[in-house]
């Protein structure tokens, strides 16, 4: 989470001028949200120790040769089945070494890191090692040897880098963290594990063996993607969840795979048995009390708190869509293994791949080949293991039988940060009040504009963003959606609301329209104004962080949707840069955004703004496929039918800046100031107010969108006031049949009816609205007037452009 904000919190100045500075640049010290990396630098060499590195260049060349390319002859293949790839960096006769018993002088002075002794990386007081390379006195005594005789150093790196470990890290840019790297690498000695350690061992790769074999037998048919083959990776995780434990972490987030998935959950992360052999007998994981889909087995999460020696872990496992790029951590762990049984249980992996399925099923699994090891070792005996054995399958008998009870937790995904938080089971939440006094209204809109004393705000602000925002908060008229936007954030601040936006260039908006951040023109020093509101309340959880984020949807957007769900009493908040970019986060918004609710209950309040309209701008610059988006919904189709499930999200195309302003208000709620002041709410629907008289309305059209300003201009401008109707869908999804039916009502003498829209016909909201509108009016056809069919979202020939807008306006209104 830093390493990503940190990215987020970049300038647009050169990496170069970064580089320079020692600094990540986007204006951060003192924006709220930043949060500075602790500092971290290994001591630089002393003079000494550059004179030994030059003296026995050839030495130091073939060692930093196999730091670099080490990983790339390593025996990382647990079947040996594949070939070595021979690493020519690697040989010593290219640096000039043939000489294995000649001494080299391979130490620097040894000393304490007081730099970064207070990362828990590092073990307090240990010796950092700034020499040509670490090699230990022996397995009990880690210091560095002051000389080594060749053989030991080849030795030694061979068995550092070209082992059943790679370690690729001299691509780091810093050069701290790669010496960090090989000296904790070269530094460690092979653990001299007690006998409790080992019985551990055997429990986590018995445990494991033990829960495959059980499915295997009770649930023959089932794919279930189990562990034989990778047991190891019991081992591996436990040890790391104890040492993060000791080392003081918190929290530690854990995305994988299908791979030994049950496994993981069942014996490290408290999953409880009986509730997962109720979800293979085709239960649900899910309360009864909840609508959902739930989800395949293969999925299933779990967020334990761990202890290991009394110190406190807390893991989650997130939910994993089978779309495995889709969890993108900080520190990616490559388990080299092999699968017994193929891609599933129910493979047969011989069709593709005999002569390595030969191999593996003669090979004896690891937990019973460390079972041979402990009985050499007198560690355990056969009856010990044989012992061991049937109790665990006992164990598992008897939670499988009390699986026919197992009834999950009601209220288990309303822990943590959602305590307190409703979950609405079925139909739609109702319209509420979100708006404000008016003199709440000013103070907020004129706070959004007021700079610090100090900053020199660029002139052309100055003149055409605080001068005209201020003007027409006191004329109380003609506010833009910039400044319907600002008293939105600034109110729910006020309130306590945080809020967090993300985006490229957000701080200022795409099209230069937010200015939520000012930037001194002296100092080049940045404020967010809006968090002078609660400065000086130190209780308040109401800021406004601007994440200024790379161009990157995909990530950007999960980040984000994690962020909400994480922290879901702040408003959060994702903008493209054209709305036709949501389409790099596809598989975000496919697989959580759009269904993690009805699969997982996992709430979300992330808004996504994405800008679009059709203004000659051509593909990619002009729409948000806001026919995809409806698409995704769950709607029903039949007008009549009630929502069974709350909308899994709500699609609004909003014309009025006060839409927009109750749009976000209504989001955390537990385009003149009257539409935001005490008794307004957001209108999914709204009338036709140039239509004096309904009775004398012939034609009703349906638009969504700032096409309805120019069906306006052009029924006015033809006389048509009372003729034709304009009727706004601010919301198309959920579908907003009351709003419709009475506006529909005041229409009754209407004959002709038309969705107007200006995207093509095969995208738009045209595909999703006319089969509910037509339920709408029985009787009468609902006609379509926009462009043609495009497989492109819009044209870009300004001409065509202008001609299409032109006719499908003027047959919009025109009179049959």
């Amino acid at each position: 989470m830093l390493r990503l904000h940190q990215l987020k919190s970049k300038t647009h100045r050169t990496p170069l001028l970064g580089r320079l500075q020692g600094q990540r640049l986007y204006h951060d010290n003192n924006i709220y949200g930043y949060r500075a990396p602790k500092p971290y630098a290994m001591p630089d060499y002393t003079q000494t120790e550059l004179n030994n590195r030059m003296d026995n260049g050839s030495l130091l060349r073939m060692v930093q040769a196999y730091r670099t390319h080490g990983h790339r002859g390593a025996q990382l293949d647990p079947l040996d089945f594949m070939k070595r790839e021979e690493v020519l960096a690697l040989k010593p006769e290219r640096y000039g070494l043939t000489d294995e018993s000649k001494m080299y002088n391979i130490s620097g002075k040894a000393r304490v890191n007081m730099v970064c002794k207070s990362s828990w990386l590092l073990i307090t007081g240990r010796l950092i090692f700034l020499g040509i390379l670490h090699v230990s006195e022996s397995k009990q005594d880690p210091s560095a040897k002051e000389e080594a005789d060749f053989k030991t150093i080849l030795s030694h790196l061979n068995a550092t880098y070209c082992g059943n470990i790679a370690y690729e890290f001299m691509h780091l840019p810093s050069a701290s963290e790669r010496r960090w790297w090989y000296h904790a690498v070269e530094s460690w000695n092979k653990p001299q594990l007690s006998v409790d350690e080992k019985k551990r061992i055997h429990h986590l790769l018995s445990q494991s063996e033990s829960f495959d074999h059980f499915l295997a037998k009770k649930f023959p048919n089932l794919k279930r993607y189990g562990l034989e083959g990778a047991e190891s990776m019991m081992v591996a995780l436990d040890r790391l969840f104890g040492l993060s434990a000791k080392a003081g972490v918190s929290d530690l987030i854990v995305g994988m795979p299908h791979r030994g998935r049950l496994n993981l959950l069942c014996d490290l992360l408290e999953y409880p048995h009986e509730a997962l052999f109720h979800k293979m007998k085709g239960q649900s994981e899910l309360p009864e009390n909840t609508f959902h889909s739930a989800d395949v087995i293969s999925h299933l999460t779990n967020n334990p708190d761990l202890k290991y020696d009394g110190h406190p872990l807390h893991v989650a496992l997130l939910s994993n869509p089978s779309h495995l790029e889709a969890i993108n951590p900080d520190i990616i762990l490559d388990l080299m293994c092999y699968r017994r049984w193929g891609h599933n249980e129910l493979d047969e992996p011989a069709f593709t791949q005999p002569r390595m399925y030969d191999n593996i099923r003669l090979r004896t699994s690891v937990p019973k080949l460390y079972e041979e090891k402990l009985c050499q070792e007198q560690v355990l005996t056969t009856d010990d293991i044989t012992k061991i054995r049937e109790q665990q399958q006992d164990a598992l008998a008897a939670r499988l039988k009390k699986s026919d009870d197992y009834k999950p937790s009601p209220s288990y995904h309303l822990e943590g940060n959602w305590k307190g938080i409703e979950h609405i089971v079925k139909g739609q939440s109702e319209q509420i009040d979100t708006g404000l006094d008016r003199d709440t209204l000013v103070r907020v809109g004129k706070q959004s504009v007021t700079a610090p004393e100090g900053i020199r705000v660029h002139p052309r602000l100055e003149k055409y963003h605080i001068g005209s925002r201020l003007k027409k908060l006191e004329q109380g008229t003609g506010l833009d959606w910039a400044t319907a936007e600002a008293l939105a954030f600034g109110s729910l601040l006020e309130e306590g609301h945080g809020i967090r936006i993300s985006g490229q260039d957000v701080g200022r908006g795409t099209f230069s329209q937010r200015h939520a951040m000012f930037v001194c023109q002296d100092t080049e020093d940045a404020v967010i104004p809006l968090n002078e509101i609660n400065k000086n309340n130190a209780n308040s959880q109401g800021f406004l962080e601007v994440a200024n984020s790379p161009l990157n949807e995909f990530a950007v957007l999960g980040f984000e949707y994690g962020m909400s769900i994480e922290t879901p009493k702040r408003l959060v908040i994702w903008e493209a840069q054209f709305g036709d970019f949501f389409n790099g986060a596809q598989i975000a918004l496919d697989t959580f955004v759009s269904s993690g609710e009805e699969k997982w209950l996992r709430q979300s309040g992330l808004v996504l703004l994405l800008p679009h309209g059709q203004d000659g701008a051509g593909p990619e610059h002009s729409s948000s496929r806001v026919e995809r988006f409806l698409q995704m919904s769950n709607d029903p189709y039949n007008v009549d039918d009630a929502y069974t499930t709350p909308p899994n999200w709500h699609v609004v195309n909003c014309t009025t800046p006060a839409q927009y302003y109750h749009v976000l208000r209504r989001q955390l709620a537990v385009s003149s100031l009257e539409d935001m002041q005490t008794g307004t709410q957001f209108q999914p629907v709204l009338t036709d107010p140039t239509t004096s008289d309904p009775e004398q309305v012939d034609k009703v059209v349906f638009v969504s969108g700032k096409l309805y300003y120019d069906l306006q201009k052009e029924k006015i401008d033809r006389g048509l006031n009372d003729r034709v109707a304009l009727i706004r869908i601010e919301e198309l999804c959920p579908f907003p049949k009351d709003q419709i039916k009475d506006e529909l009502d005041k229409y009754r003498y209407a004959t002709e009816f038309v969705w107007c829209q200006e995207e093509p016909e095969n995208a738009g909201a045209y595909g999703f609205m006319a089969p509910r509108l037509s339920q709408m009016i029985p009787h009468h056809k609902l006609e379509y007037v926009g462009r043609k069919p495009l497989s492109a979202p819009a044209i870009a020939i300004p001409p065509v452009f202008k001609a299409q807008q032109s006719n499908l306006i003027k047959d919009a209104v025109n009179m049959n």
